[in-house]
């Protein structure tokens, strides 16, 4: 009935806030995607990698399979747990649960907007004695997750070093990992510095969305978070703030404007419009693979880039007004990012359709 655990973590997330009984409302029902089944009378429970926070309650239908379902936002990682007992103290079991499609197997996911994926019935353990050596410790959190079978959800990896979310590697989320010992500025022990956490003490009532003029896209991270790590890209110390913001007051330091984007960034993608590293072109799209866009250039603003054709690696962009899977032949498009003169590709920070 329970696999041994994987080695569980990895980057940021983003949901809706939950509440009530048998199913969570949100902000915006019709882009959610959404989670369903049946269980022994049980808290649900999604945690986001950028810190947000959802949650469940299955429904007492007088039967011993009470239904539930839980709405999340599509573009997140998500990691659920089911809680039997929730207001005992010791008799909860809290129970990490791990999905597999096609011989993959893992306790990150997502899916995309629309998708249902109903998980039937789960025989969860409803007693501590009847939990065994699947609780070794008897701390009322299972050290093996709960393995379902389902395919609409899209399946992530997971790493095989410690994260933000895993400090140990152990295959639990620091929000239910007893070793975990959160520090002053995470409030919610999810490993998040509060200032990256969409929802510092994970309030159910809470939007569990940034400032969208930090999120302009609404995927659910930080716009300067492109590797979605859950912090910015210039944080290397990892304190949840810039590593020009001096002051912690949450601003780049040149950010006299408070308005989250350095003074020289006025296309407010994050870099510095005087950066010299960086290329900008403007192009039509010849072809497209995957991640790797090929286009003809028809425009530069770097001279070692020529006019024609020029392959872009998009999978680390942002996109504004549009994304990759919406992008065909023939859409004229800017691209900034670095180019590499012994590949011949750039690889594309910023990619902005033409309306």
């Amino acid at each position: 009935m329970f696999n041994k655990t994987v080695k569980i973590s990895l980057a940021t997330i983003f949901l809706f806030s939950l509440a009530g009984c048998g199913e969570n409302d949100n902000d915006n029902n019709n882009n959610n995607f959404s989670i369903t089944g049946s269980v022994p009378g049980t808290l649900i429970e999604a945690f986001g990698e950028n810190g947000s926070y959802y949650k469940s309650v299955s429904s007492d239908n007088g039967t011993d399979r009470h239904p539930f379902s839980i709405a999340l936002k599509p573009g997140v990682a998500y990691y659920l747990f089911m809680t039997v007992n929730e207001n005992s103290a010791t008799e909860s079991i809290t129970t990490p649960i791990m999905f597999s499609n096609n011989g993959v197997q893992s306790y990150r996911f997502t899916a995309k907007s629309g998708a249902t994926a109903d998980l039937g019935y789960l025989p969860l353990h409803i007693t501590r004695t009847a939990a065994g050596g699947d609780d070794a410790d008897n701390d009322g959190v299972l050290d093996v997750h709960h393995k379902i079978a389902t395919s609409e959800l899209t399946l992530l990896s997971t790493p095989s070093t410690v994260t933000t979310w895993d400090h140990d590697n152990d295959g639990i989320h620091n929000q239910y990992d007893k070793d975990y010992t959160k520090s002053n500025d995470d409030s919610d022990g999810d490993g998040l510095p509060d200032h990256v956490d969409v929802n510092v003490n994970n309030d159910e009532d809470h939007s569990n969305r940034f400032d969208k003029r930090f999120d302009k896209d609404d995927d659910g991270y930080l716009d300067e978070d492109r590797d979605h790590d859950g912090y910015y890209d210039d944080d290397k110390d990892r304190d949840g703030y810039h590593d020009d913001d001096n002051d912690k007051d949450g601003y780049h330091d040149d950010d006299n404007d408070k308005d989250g984007y350095h003074d020289e960034d006025k296309d407010h993608d994050g870099v510095n419009d005087n950066d010299g590293s960086y290329s900008k072109v403007k192009s039509i799209i010849t072809a497209i693979n995957g991640a790797l866009i090929t286009v003809n250039v028809t425009r530069s603003e770097h001279s070692a880039i020529p006019l024609g054709s020029l392959v872009i690696d998009a999978s680390n962009a942002y996109f504004e007004h549009t994304d990759l899977a919406s992008l065909s032949v023939g859409n004229d498009i800017k691209i900034k990012g670095i180019y590499n003169a012994t590949t011949k590709q750039l690889a594309a920070y910023k990619i902005e359709k033409k309306h």
